[in-house]
């Protein structure tokens, strides 16, 4: 008998101990590294900005945040990777937007916007306009109208790429009917052939001005953003040239669907603080890029809403 009520005091206890130890762990997360994907090789710039933002978070977090590479498949690849892992809040990825608003137009992708749960937009690439050196325009009001009687042959790193999109947007937006599209794997031939006069104009992000040094920035004819780039104060926005468009590649952080309310907490405090750290604003800087950050719900707003746009913009370029 005495027997039976030892155990019938000790089970609840047991279990009302395990309860508060596994709340305890809960509530103290991390308790162990967190690995942060980043779906592009190693030393570009993306790569530069998420080693940066793991080097910070790892002092927010107390814990050591490891960057670990999975390219290819234009960032499909490793987004495939991150949404089959534990979620459980160890793994994160550092995404551009294109892999969610629109690779999933151009492939079948195995995942979609369900896969993930999303922590926070954190930068942007605003998207640049360069003109060949011998261009007859340096700006986009004299490019319409040069368009009026003359082709524009314009390069950008891949059909359907966003800087493509960006620039067949604003060709939409402003009637220009003149410009063909040329495709580049990279930007090292885009540029060349930008250099040699055999496109009119080059589209990228704002990072590639730190590779064209002086005479890129003498080269851009439009910023596609609300603000003028620290490293270009010359180059106006299209804005400030009359013309209503901005366009940019935005990054942030998602994680595998059902992460714990915990670390999800935990991850999107962090992510706030980050986008004020010194050190990686510094870094954000350096390359050219621009803080963005927004929650988690935001985030998912602006990636669903955009993922509409180009949807349509993909189909109208196909149907041509």
């Amino acid at each position: 008998m005495l027997k039976l009520i030892r155990t019938f005091f000790f089970v609840p206890a047991l279990l009302a101990s395990a309860f508060f130890a596994a709340a305890g762990h809960a509530e103290s997360y991390p308790t162990k590294p967190v690995t942060l994907i980043n779906f592009y090789p190693a030393g570009g710039v993306i790569d530069i900005v998420g080693r940066s933002a793991a080097h910070d978070l790892t002092e927010i977090l107390g814990q050591k945040v490891v960057v670990k590479n999975i390219s290819g498949g234009v960032g499909t690849i490793g987004m495939a990777a991150l949404a089959r892992k534990k979620p459980d809040g160890y793994t994160i990825g550092f995404t551009t937007e294109g892999n969610l608003n629109l690779q999933p137009h151009r492939r079948n992708t195995p995942y979609d916007f369900d896969s993930f749960d999303y922590i926070c937009q954190l930068v942007e690439f605003p998207v640049v306009v360069f003109a060949r050196p011998d261009a007859p325009f340096s700006n986009l009001e004299e490019l319409a109208e040069y368009a009026k009687e003359n082709r524009i042959v314009y390069g950008h790193p891949g059909p359907a790429s966003l800087p493509h999109l960006a620039m067949e947007e604003f060709f939409k937006k402003t009637g220009i009917t003149t410009a063909r599209s040329l495709p580049f794997r990279s930007a090292a031939p885009g540029v060349a052939a930008l250099k040699s006069g055999n496109v009119d104009l080059y589209a990228a992000v704002s990072s590639l001005i730190n590779t064209l040094g002086d005479d890129g920035r003498r080269q851009i004819i439009a910023v596609f953003d609300e603000k003028r780039l620290a490293k270009a104060p010359n180059a106006k926005t299209a804005k400030e040239q009359g013309f209503d468009h901005s366009a940019g590649i935005t990054f942030g952080f998602v994680a595998p669907k059902g992460i714990p309310d915990t670390a999800h907490q935990k991850l999107s405090s962090a992510c706030e603080q980050l986008s004020q750290s010194p050190g990686f604003v510094k870094t954000l800087e350096q390359q050219l890029v621009r803080s963005s950050y927004t929650d988690g719900p935001e985030f998912l707003d602006f990636l669903k809403s955009s993922s509409d746009k180009n949807r349509a913009l993909i189909k109208e370029i196909l149907a041509e």
